[in-house]
């Protein structure tokens, strides 16, 4: 089953997958929904940024982002919410390890293991400390003062995270 699916309320069409190539892929989504990815590398998909998506606007059914908000610069997150809401007529999902006690903590313990085993921190997570990790309340109002409507999921996804990372 899908478990971006709910989130999508039935809607099947084309789903733009901004920054796919490093999340779930297809795997998350409807059996019958065509997805096309735009990424920083283009692989798999088109290349592309999304604080500038190449994409003219509504031609979307939905969009989709899993991992992708907390490797973005601080100050480009709003423009790549925004982007997304441009080239999307239907809902915008965004799945990101939010700012939480909670995400820091399973992030410090998975990083001090990395550098306990390895001598040197883990890459992705030097990359959330440099960029901070996204705030939830901020990313709600981005949508809010686009006139969207927010639904926020609960965090399934931190207690599967954290002993896969430790075992990677």
């Amino acid at each position: 089953g899908s478990r971006i699916g709910p989130w999508l309320e039935g809607r099947r069409g084309v789903v733009l997958d901004v920054g796919g190539s490093r999340g779930p892929g297809s795997g998350w989504l409807p059996d019958d929904t065509r997805r096309v990815v735009v990424d920083v590398a283009g692989k798999p998909g088109v290349r592309g940024n999304g604080a500038r998506l190449p994409f003219r606007g509504d031609c979307f059914d939905a969009s989709i982002s899993c991992d992708v908000l907390e490797h973005v610069p601080g100050k480009d997150r709003g423009a790549v919410l925004a982007e997304m809401m441009r080239v999307t007529r239907g809902p915008v999902v965004v799945a990101a390890p939010f700012d939480t006690p909670g995400v820091k903590h399973a992030e410090e313990v998975v990083d001090a293991l990395v550098r306990d085993r390895l001598g040197r921190s883990h890459p992705a997570l030097e990359e959330h400390r440099a960029e901070g990790l996204p705030d939830l309340d901020a990313t709600c109002e981005v949508f809010r003062s686009a006139g969207r409507e927010v639904r926020v999921g609960p965090n399934g996804a931190l207690q599967v995270w954290l002993p896969f990372m430790l075992a990677d």
